[in-house]
């Protein structure tokens, strides 16, 4: 068997990649796929809120294909304004997680392994 091309894997991130990324790279993906994801979000509200009507926006022949196109294209054009915010939320929540995971805050505040006495007192 031949191991998979690098072209094939060179989009991909290893934990040891993400690693060694500068904090502002890391940051500024994690915008972008915020800002991705509250665009998928928008895009399907909008296509919720559009099959609620009786009749679409564009006639019934045509409803479904122009009225796909409409929504991916109002949930993107929506999420570059944030108007929702989820997008600084995850971005925000991953500066957290990454604070807590970091090898100061570990060596700070060393934790006591877990034992089975203390799993069973506090179930």
């Amino acid at each position: 068997m031949n191991p998979i091309s690098g072209g094939l894997t060179s989009g991909l991130l290893d934990s040891a990649t993400v690693t060694n990324l500068p904090s502002d790279a890391i940051a500024s993906r994690m915008e972008s796929v915020g800002t991705e994801f509250e665009g998928v979000f928008l895009s399907m509200m909008v296509k919720e809120m559009r099959n609620s009507l009786e009749t679409g926006f564009f006639g019934e022949e045509s409803s479904d294909t122009y009225g796909g196109m409409f929504d991916l294209f109002i949930g993107k054009h929506l999420a570059q304004s944030r108007p929702l915010g989820i997008a600084e939320m995850m971005l925000e929540q991953y500066s957290k997680n990454q604070d807590r995971s970091s090898p100061t805050a570990s060596e700070s505040s060393p934790q006591s392994p877990l034992n089975a006495e203390t799993v069973s007192k506090t179930i």
